[in-house]
């Protein structure tokens, strides 16, 4: 990393940070348009007499997304997405994607700080991670020894936990005729941000 300035100023390179953010969460979502209630009427005759029974059940819909990864190496991921009612999604994810820091190199609350694309069969869109608090950068000093040479450098580093970031996720799922879309949010495992 390139250090500018003095004192305790960092330089940002979206292009040459390491993030450890990857696109594994479980999504409690919501889906969109939601399904149509099922409507199931019968009819029978007794004794003469015509008998009509309206049935209305809820139709069953996708309230929760779990999405697993595999590093493919550099930017590229494979990915497994399954939900509660028994599909499978399979495909790969590119990124994180980051953004670079707003002032003082901090990312307020409700800063987009990454993204992650799904590209899977039956089931396409993005992967957020938004800052819920706002997340500074700290300065990681560190020392090294070369020979009889102490090295001292030091780098920013952003510090993304449950409690300031979550992921949300848009997507949309093509199940033969219908499209519809799901969206949702998951807290992120703990990750860096190195600069």
């Amino acid at each position: 990393m390139v250090l500018c300035g003095c004192g305790d100023v960092e330089g940002t390179n979206t292009a040459t940070a390491t993030c450890t953010l990857a696109p594994s969460a479980a999504f409690a979502v919501e889906q969109d348009p939601p399904p149509e209630d099922i409507e199931v009427t019968t009819t029978n005759i007794v004794n003469g007499s015509t008998n009509t029974t309206t049935t209305i059940s809820e139709a069953p819909s996708i309230t929760f997304l779990t999405v697993s990864a595999a590093s493919a190496g550099g930017n590229s991921w494979t990915v497994q997405a399954g939900d509660n009612e028994g599909h499978s999604y399979s495909g790969t994810s590119t990124g994180p994607n980051l953004s670079e820091p707003g002032a003082d190199n901090a990312y307020p609350a409700g800063t987009t700080i990454a993204t992650f694309s799904l590209q899977c069969s039956g089931l396409y869109g993005e992967i957020s991670a938004v800052a819920l608090a706002a997340i500074p950068m700290e300065v990681v000093r560190t020392s090294t020894t070369n020979g009889d040479d102490v090295v001292v450098g030091r780098h920013g580093q952003h510090t993304l936990t449950p409690a300031n970031t979550e992921y949300r996720l848009s997507a949309t799922v093509v199940a033969g005729d219908d499209t519809y879309t799901l969206s949702g949010r998951a807290p992120i495992a703990p990750a860096t941000i190195e600069w």
